[in-house]
């Protein structure tokens, strides 16, 4: 895989991350505190954020950490 294929592969997986995150916080506001749906949307939200903060993150995107983090706080909202 040539460097345009490596970079593509690295924003797509960011952007997954993302996408992931936002189909989390509609579960998370839909479903019942406790009940089992919410809870698998909170575990996968606490695994992105963590990959957010994580080196991984930054070997694999030129975005901010703080920015991407930020972006996905504000999902929350």
């Amino acid at each position: 895989m040539d460097s345009v294929g490596v970079r593509g592969l690295a924003a797509a997986i960011v952007m997954q991350a993302l996408t992931d995150y936002k189909q989390c916080v509609k579960i998370h506001k839909t479903y019942p505190e406790g009940s089992i749906m919410r809870k698998k949307a909170e575990a996968e939200m606490e695994s992105i954020m963590d990959f957010a903060k994580s080196g991984w993150f930054l070997d694999l995107s030129i975005i901010p950490q703080s920015k991407f983090i930020a972006k996905l706080k504000e999902l929350e909202k």
